[in-house]
């Protein structure tokens, strides 16, 4: 549902999703309006306390992000390095991603050309992964069982990466095939360690600074980054 809420004064676009959720999410949209997230059955007028409660933060963001403008479409970023974003008139539909830049072809909307441009950078995420994963396995595996693991990528609004330890699963953000290699493997340290101990408890970090001693530096500079680059 879409509708504007007025903070401060200021008439801002609110885009309300009903989900099957405990607890209700907040997120500032790269167009400056906001999306709650929030279960079927909480009233409106319960949503709307929930984001006056939070309306200092919001103003702080949406001010914050006024002042650093969205992305040059024209530029793009491969593991850390800027790269041309190219654009042609091709036959057929097509992204092709490397450090020479990101080739888009003409997908005549907007939607399918960002499901393309998201499964480009996944594919690029999958085999940074593989990569890493090859580096640590030695060292990793006299802790983590790291047999019959399946990795996937989709992007996510809310975490860079997932873990079901059940299912052998490990899901990684698209989002991450942007930033410094380091930050991928931050992200996928963390979610293999979790193959291991569930929670974040005090034996989960112990474990997880053995192999990334900076996670928790490299974790606070991503959502920075995110938050700065929209990417």
């Amino acid at each position: 549902m879409k509708n504007d809420i007025v903070l401060s004064g200021r008439r801002i676009p609110l885009v309300l999703i009903r989900k099957s959720i405990k607890y209700m999410y907040l997120r500032i949209l790269p167009d400056g309006g906001i999306q709650i997230r929030a279960n079927r059955l909480v009233p409106l007028a319960a949503i709307e306390t929930f984001i006056r409660r939070n309306e200092t933060k919001i103003l702080a963001e949406l001010d914050r992000q006024a002042q650093n403008p969205p992305p040059s479409p024209d530029v793009a970023w491969v593991f850390g390095t800027k790269v041309p974003c190219l654009r042609a008139a091709f036959p057929v539909p097509t992204v092709s991603l490397s450090d020479g830049g990101l080739r888009i072809g003409n997908f005549g909307d907007p939607v399918s050309e960002r499901r393309a441009v998201e499964k480009a950078y996944g594919v690029l995420v999958l085999a940074e992964t593989h990569r890493i994963l090859e580096e640590y396995r030695k060292a990793l595996s006299q802790d983590v069982d790291l047999s019959h693991l399946t990795f996937k990528t989709q992007r996510m609004s809310s975490q860079f990466g997932s873990c079901q330890s059940a299912r052998r699963i490990i899901k990684l953000n698209t989002v991450l095939g942007r930033f410094d290699r380091k930050y991928l493997e931050a992200i996928l340290l963390h979610e293999l360690c979790h193959l291991r101990i569930h929670n974040h408890g005090n034996d989960f970090y112990r474990l997880l600074l053995q192999y990334s001693p900076d996670y928790r530096r490299l974790r606070r500079e991503l959502n920075q980054m995110v938050k700065t680059l929209g990417a």
